[in-house]
Protein backbone atom coordinates (compact mmCIF):
# COMPACT_ATOMS: atom_id res chain seq x y z
CA UNK A 1 0.00 0.00 0.00
CA UNK A 2 1.59 3.19 -1.18
CA UNK A 3 0.98 7.09 0.85
CA UNK A 4 -1.97 9.10 -0.15
CA UNK A 5 -1.59 12.57 -0.97
CA UNK A 6 -4.00 15.36 -1.96
CA UNK A 7 -3.29 17.43 -5.17
CA UNK A 8 -5.08 20.91 -6.16
CA UNK A 9 -5.23 21.83 -9.75
CA UNK A 10 -5.99 25.53 -9.28
CA UNK A 11 -8.40 27.95 -7.61
CA UNK A 12 -9.04 31.46 -8.26
CA UNK A 13 -9.69 34.54 -6.78
CA UNK A 14 -10.97 37.55 -8.24
CA UNK A 15 -8.81 40.36 -8.35
CA UNK A 16 -11.54 42.54 -6.36
CA UNK A 17 -11.48 40.20 -3.19
CA UNK A 18 -7.43 39.48 -2.83
CA UNK A 19 -5.82 40.43 -0.01
CA UNK A 20 -8.16 39.92 2.16
CA UNK A 21 -7.35 36.26 3.36
CA UNK A 22 -9.44 34.47 1.35
CA UNK A 23 -6.74 32.61 -0.35
CA UNK A 24 -5.23 31.60 2.99
CA UNK A 25 -9.16 30.41 4.07
CA UNK A 26 -9.42 27.99 0.45
CA UNK A 27 -5.65 26.56 1.76
CA UNK A 28 -6.98 25.98 4.73
CA UNK A 29 -9.72 24.43 3.42
CA UNK A 30 -8.32 22.27 1.11
CA UNK A 31 -5.68 20.80 3.94
CA UNK A 32 -8.50 20.10 6.37
CA UNK A 33 -10.24 18.15 3.72
CA UNK A 34 -6.85 15.98 2.67
CA UNK A 35 -6.73 15.41 6.18
CA UNK A 36 -10.34 14.09 6.72
CA UNK A 37 -9.94 11.84 3.83
CA UNK A 38 -6.55 10.26 5.60
CA UNK A 39 -4.21 12.09 3.22
CA UNK A 40 -0.85 12.48 4.26
CA UNK A 41 0.45 15.53 3.06
CA UNK A 42 -0.97 17.91 -0.08
CA UNK A 43 0.64 19.31 -2.95
CA UNK A 44 -0.22 22.24 -4.48
CA UNK A 45 0.93 24.90 -7.03
CA UNK A 46 2.41 28.31 -6.62
CA UNK A 47 -0.67 30.27 -5.46
CA UNK A 48 0.83 33.50 -5.74
CA UNK A 49 4.19 35.25 -7.17
CA UNK A 50 5.21 36.43 -3.98
CA UNK A 51 6.44 33.14 -3.12
CA UNK A 52 9.92 32.43 -3.99
CA UNK A 53 10.18 28.55 -5.70
CA UNK A 54 13.51 27.58 -3.53
CA UNK A 55 12.15 28.65 -0.86
CA UNK A 56 9.05 27.50 1.58
CA UNK A 57 6.16 29.21 3.13
CA UNK A 58 3.79 27.91 6.03
CA UNK A 59 4.98 24.32 6.34
CA UNK A 60 5.52 23.67 2.74
CA UNK A 61 8.50 23.15 1.19
CA UNK A 62 9.59 23.82 -2.08
CA UNK A 63 9.93 20.85 -4.78
CA UNK A 64 10.83 21.99 -8.24
CA UNK A 65 7.33 23.83 -8.85
CA UNK A 66 5.05 22.73 -5.96
CA UNK A 67 4.81 22.79 -2.52
CA UNK A 68 4.47 19.99 -0.27
CA UNK A 69 2.63 20.21 3.40
CA UNK A 70 2.85 17.31 6.02
CA UNK A 71 -0.33 16.68 7.66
Amino acid sequence: AGSLFAMELLWYVVPQKRNNGIGNDLLKVFENWAKERGAEGVFIGKPFRKIKLNGSFDGYNSIETMFLKEL
